[in-house]
């Protein structure tokens, strides 16, 4: 088809389909949107002249909305047919200047590049003005004027486009990806309008895009290797997430009814995997899924996160990670990778050197990646130790800020962990607690609102039915483990009740109930040590947020209850309350409770003494230490150390004085 034709058929189908949408776009400055399907129903000849040649028939439809006297002519193609779509990893040589899309994920982006599109040169002998095309990326001069002369010729000007490279990758976790292990990489081009402030304000690491465009070949070097890049026309960013869950009217009313079951929660968590027992897991875990409310203050400021994170720890082959990846599948955003075999700081993020971009490049992490989903790490506690920072500011503020080489960003983690680990000595012993056995930073451990031992039961019953369950997977199908609730219906269950009930309310009479339940959870077996962790409370009522909101209700003395069993759980089985109900500040907070008695001594005569008079001999604070339990070498060691700190000064030999 000729390009006149071309141009003549773009402005019929403009005048007689959509001037006023036309009309409208140019009025704000917007390029006009075509979607296919209405080009293909009007001329499916000119729809496939679009297919085959995009370049050449997108300038016709161009030129024809200049005649139409239209503010920025450019046209954008959107919603291509499913035959034109692709993923990275499906990308031949055939699709080489075909109108495509690629679905992918962006990891990377450029600054704003300007790159030259046509110059103007002046020949020094007869005055005549050359005009080039730089449509490479190497800048071109003109190497002949019609006048005969060669050599160096005078740039006049040169005309710029802003231009962002953007880098995407396959998204591993889309189902129709679910047998690929290598995520491929392509580099695509934005410009001519595409790099809007609009535009740019969307371009976040692991966000979701469908480019519309075509693929342009580039030489390596003189090689006879050929690479592609990526013209984008058009760019569709893809809504992922639990907003995105579509429920019908017959499961709304089915959703509704199964809030109102008491049971509803046990029921649906032991669905989430066929792996015998460890009903904790599987409620904490769903209870993550559900999450809770962010809490802001007037000011806007992040008060309490909404996400929630749980570590299962237990020895190699407990089911961990079986149980973690498949209660994080249910979330529509869901990453997976193990620490022991991620590089660096590839869990969070890394600013590295990228030839691609040509700068210095922040790589997200999978943490990042999956931003409003979840996130599993297997083996966490193989974490790089310089990494564990990053860890602790994406699960508590929910952002990394990045700061290195030059390249200064932040990554949104609204992510929650589902976390594996496995015993300090790779296998639990008896002979100490299992809080003790766990060989992780206590911040990075404090950023878990549950940690929950998985530990197979040492009953021979109990083992027979562990084993019958992973035998059951093996059998004929009338034999496969049938759960009450498919996970596609978890999940839309758990979306439903997210956008539904985003919020429950939690009731100022139960603030007593709250207070009363702490005080029993953390009673110490020497009533003379009433130290509380009060942060737990925020975790607690994270859960039973969740637990509401699964309800579809505000929260009640139910949710408390639930909150506060898993919390008591998890700290039995981890040994910080005993099997007396005693529970043990120092083992949570993993402190030697010797040491910190001890200094509660000294300091507690040292402040009676200097209250009695200004300077104080040495000897006398030993003494009256001494009486009371505590040797003479610890109080030298304590007073060398506030002498350090320079708290206090030795006026003269044996003697202390308070600045």
């Amino acid at each position: 088809m000729e390009a006149l034709e071309q141009i003549s058929l773009f402005r019929d189908f403009f005048e007689q389909n959509c001037m006023d949408k036309i009309l409208k776009a140019s009025r704000i400055g917007k390029p006009f949107e075509i979607i296919f399907s209405n080009l293909s129903e009007f001329s499916l000849d000119l729809a496939n002249e679009l297919l085959d040649s995009p370049e050449e028939t997108i300038k016709a439809a161009e030129l024809a909305l200049k005649e139409l006297d239209i503010n920025n002519p450019r046209a954008r193609i959107i919603h291509l047919p499913a035959t034109q779509r692709r993923d990275i990893w499906e990308i031949r040589k055939d699709d080489i200047g075909k109108l495509i899309a690629i679905k992918g994920v962006i990891n990377k982006s450029s600054s704003i590049i300007h790159v030259c599109t046509s110059a103007k040169f002046e020949c020094p002998n007869c005055g005549s003005i050359i005009n080039i095309l730089q449509p490479e990326s190497d800048f071109k001069e003109p190497s002949k004027c019609t006048c005969g002369r060669k050599g160096k010729f005078n740039l006049l000007s040169k005309e710029l486009s802003d231009t962002i490279k953007l880098g995407l990758i396959d998204d591993l976790m889309d189902k129709d990806n679910a047998d690929r292990s290598i995520a491929r990489e392509k580099i695509a081009i934005l410009s001519k309008g595409l790099t809007s402030f609009e535009i740019d304000k969307e371009i976040k690491p692991g966000r979701k895009v469908i480019v519309n465009g075509w693929l342009q070949y580039i030489q390596k070097g003189k090689s006879t290797e050929f690479d592609s890049i990526f013209i984008v026309n058009s760019i569709e960013f893809v809504e992922v997430g639990w907003d995105t869950i579509k429920v019908n009217a017959k499961e709304e009313k089915e959703i509704k009814g199964l809030a109102k079951e008491k049971d509803i929660i046990y029921r649906l968590s032991d669905s989430i995997a066929d792996v015998y027992g460890f009903q904790e897991v599987k409620i904490a875990s769903l209870l993550l899924l559900a999450g809770a409310p962010h809490m802001y203050d007037k000011n806007g400021h992040l008060t309490s996160r909404g996400t929630i994170h749980m570590l299962l720890i237990g020895n190699p082959g407990e089911a961990k990670t079986y149980l973690a990846k498949r209660a994080g599948a249910i979330s529509p955003i869901f990453s997976f990778q193990s620490a022991a075999t991620a590089s660096g700081k590839g869990l969070v993020a890394a600013v590295v050197q990228d030839k691609d971009i040509g700068a210095w490049t922040i790589y997200p992490g999978v943490v990042a990646m999956a931003n409003k989903g979840v996130v599993t790490i297997d083996e966490i506690d193989k974490t790089h130790k310089e990494d564990y920072g990053d860890h602790n500011n994406a699960m508590n503020d929910m952002m990394v800020i990045i700061a290195k080489s030059n390249v200064k960003g932040k990554l949104q983690t609204e992510t929650s962990y589902l976390a594996t680990a496995n015993p300090e000595n790779r296998v639990f012993t008896q002979y100490e607690d299992l809080i003790n056995q766990i060989d992780m930073p206590k911040d990075f451990l404090d950023r878990f609102d549950i940690i929950l031992p998985m530990i197979s039961p040492l009953d021979k019953e109990e083992k027979e039915k562990i084993m019958d369950t992973m035998l059951d997977r093996h059998f004929e199908e009338k034999e496969v483990w049938q759960p009450e609730f498919s996970h596609e219906f978890i999940t839309k269950y758990i979306a439903y009740c997210r956008m539904n009930n985003p919020k429950p309310k939690l009731p100022k009479e139960l603030a007593s109930l709250i207070k009363k339940k702490l005080h029993e959870l953390m009673k110490p077996k020497d009533e003379g040590q009433i130290k509380v962790s009060f942060r737990q409370i925020e975790s607690i009522m994270r859960f039973a947020y969740a637990s509401a909101r699964l309800k579809l209700r505000d929260i009640t003395e139910e949710d408390i209850n639930l909150a506060f069993d898993l919390k008591k759980k998890s700290f039995l089985e981890l040994g910080i309350i005993d099997r007396t109900g005693s529970f043990s500040w120092a083992k949570l907070e993993n402190v030697d409770e010797g040491k910190l008695s001890n200094k509660e001594v000294i300091h507690s005569v040292m402040k009676e003494l200097f209250a009695e008079k200004e300077m104080v001999e040495w000897q006398e604070i030993i003494n009256r230490c001494r009486n009371k339990g505590v040797d003479e070498d610890v109080v030298d060691e304590h007073i060398e150390n506030v002498k350090r700190k320079g708290d206090y000064f030795e006026p003269r030999k044996g003697f202390l004085r308070k600045i």
